[in-house]
């Protein structure tokens, strides 16, 4: 009976340590089948991190701020500012520096300018043409509406294709170099800047007087005094656009031969 008892024992202890071990090859198994989730994990994390600090590099880059931006959300901050310091990628450091290029033809696209003469009668024609505003019953609320419609129309007849041709004219620094070259052989660099500051003064004074006049005519005390202001506005506008002609004339020639 003591050699079974004792060989039984000896046989559980075997199947214990038996047991043992193969829980312990278990859990090395178990863990090492762990290991690459964690590790994968681990470098999707880190991947995640120094994405986030790119973006947000190039996103300070662009609004102008240091080329090291702080941590974003989730980010540890010894991370964003001391293992990574990054700028914009190449590509876009690239296009930042690039410049526009400027192509030959702007002159060739420059309006064609008519005679001072005919748009100073088809500003005064429009402007005859207008109505006051509707439902006025009062006549001389009829009389103000009407000549301060007219003085407006007559100056915006006069002064927008004035700002439209202007705009239709190339800065000297925007123009290739052998149009800028052609156009200070055959015209003159400083004669081409001189007329387009004259045609912007006169563009100007016609919008001066043109406003102040029919504000005085929204503000006449009566009917007569209304169709007065009309008519001393009208003139005056006439008058101004008659000295600055010469800016519009020289407008037509301000071309490279």
């Amino acid at each position: 009976s003591s050699s079974s008892s004792s060989s039984s024992s000896s046989g559980s202890s075997r199947s214990s340590s038996s047991c043992s071990s193969l829980s312990l090859a278990a859990r090395r198994i178990h863990s090492s089948q762990k290991a690459p989730y964690k590790t994968h994990k681990s470098q999707i994390n880190r991947l995640e991190q120094a994405a986030a600090i790119g973006l947000a590099a190039l996103q300070a880059q662009q609004q102008g701020s240091p080329l090291a931006p702080d941590a974003p959300p989730g980010v540890p901050a010894a991370s964003a500012g001391s293992s990574l310091r990054l700028g914009p990628p190449p590509a876009v450091a690239q296009l930042q520096v690039q410049k526009p290029k400027k192509r030959v033809g702007a002159l060739q696209r420059l309006p064609v300018i008519p005679p001072p003469e005919e748009l100073a009668a088809s500003a005064l024609k429009r402007s005859l043409k207008v109505q006051p505003a509707a439902g006025l019953k009062n006549e001389a609320d009829k009389e103000r509406s009407r000549a301060a419609k007219q003085l407006d129309t007559h100056m915006k007849e006069l002064s927008v294709p004035l700002s439209r041709h202007l705009k239709s004219f190339p800065q000297l620094s925007a123009l290739h170099p052998f149009e800028a070259a052609l156009l200070d052989l055959t015209v003159g660099a400083a004669t081409y800047a001189s007329v387009l500051g004259k045609a912007d003064v006169l563009r100007k004074a016609l919008q001066e007087v043109g406003k102040g006049f029919a504000n005085r005519a929204a503000n006449a005390a009566n009917k007569r005094a209304a169709a007065a202001v009309a008519e001393e506005g009208s003139a005056s506008l006439a008058v101004v656009f008659a000295k600055g002609s010469k800016a519009v004339e020289d407008l037509k020639r301000v071309r490279p031969l």
